[in-house]
């Protein structure tokens, strides 16, 4: 009991977990050109300018997809005259936001609200900060859906190998409870101690 309890009370330290996308200047622990580039490039320029949106749709659809990506905010900029491949366009918009914010991340959303609503535009939106939109919702749903899963099948093998019910409870609940004292102590060391903005999802 005095175990688990110590264990629960590392535990807490999950309070203060900031997961999520972890913007390139965090990533270093010390100043590097390509962040003070980004930073020189932000003063000068649209934030967005080095990784802009892409957008591919059909050539039909080519203005009102272009007329809907120029009029959502965030949008600072967009190419003039896309040239038609094979029927589809590449449309190219500059973010005012950095392409990692949660700001930039929010325009992608608005963005593909926009094109997707226009009809047959088979309209796409692509590029940098629209993968990272993609990579965290993608971690966020293994989360919720994966781990759990996979903590149900080991506890169904453990009831089938020991013929229990209470046994393999306690044990999963034992590795659940050294898994989140070890992540609540890291918590606590690299945010709090060492400072650290976060945990990349």
């Amino acid at each position: 009991i005095v175990t688990a309890l110590v264990l629960g009370g590392f535990a807490l330290g999950l309070v203060d977990l900031r997961t999520g996308i972890i913007a390139s200047r965090d990533s270093f622990t010390n100043t590097v050109e390509a962040v003070t580039g980004e930073e020189v490039l932000a003063r000068h320029f649209p934030a967005g300018t080095g990784q802009p949106a892409i957008i591919i749709a059909s050539e039909a659809a080519a203005p009102q997809v272009r007329a809907a990506v120029d009029g959502t905010g965030g949008v600072v900029q967009v190419d003039q005259a896309p040239q038609p491949v094979d029927g589809d366009v590449l449309i190219q918009a500059t973010l005012r936001d950095p392409p990692d914010s949660p700001a930039a991340m929010r325009t992608i959303d608005e963005l593909r609200d926009a094109v997707h609503a226009l009809p047959n535009s088979d309209a796409v939106v692509g590029g940098t900060t629209a993968y990272l939109v993609d990579y965290e919702r993608a971690s966020e749903r293994d989360s919720r859906v994966i781990m759990p899963l996979i903590l149900f099948v080991v506890l169904i093998i453990l009831a089938v190998l020991l013929r229990a019910i209470v046994a393999p409870i306690l044990l999963v609940a034992t590795v659940v409870l050294s898994f989140a004292a070890a992540l609540g102590i890291s918590v606590l060391i690299f945010e709090h101690l060492f400072g650290f903005p976060g945990v990349d999802s």
